[in-house]
């Protein structure tokens, strides 16, 4: 493979890994300020209330 070819597959990638990046903090951008909705709610009780019995148990 040619060091021309070689060059050209890294940029496609580095292009492909910063359109991700971006794509990923627009979404938590869009997401950060937005209130839980009642699934969220529900999951985050059942993780605080597993959390806490886990420390329970090991105190």
């Amino acid at each position: 493979m040619s060091h021309l070819r070689i060059f050209v597959k890294a940029l496609e990638q580095f292009l492909r890994d910063y359109q991700d990046r971006q794509l990923s903090q627009a979404i938590n951008q869009a997401v950060k300020d937005a209130p839980p909705d009642k699934a969220e709610r529900e999951q985050l009780r059942y993780i605080r209330q597993h959390q806490r019995r886990m420390v329970e148990h090991t105190w």
